[in-house]
């Protein structure tokens, strides 16, 4: 989880907390940092 945007919060960090919200557990990206959360499955 890398890339920083707005405020110093990390992007992917962003992400993660809004699919947590909403219930989401897979994403479709090529971003391998979301490998790393046991949570998440990471399609592409």
């Amino acid at each position: 989880m890398r890339r920083k945007g707005r405020n110093g919060v990390d992007d992917d960090a962003i992400h993660y907390a809004t699919m947590n919200n909403h219930g989401i557990r897979v994403i479709l990206s090529n971003d391998r940092d979301f490998d790393k959360i046991g949570e998440i499955e990471r399609i592409f």
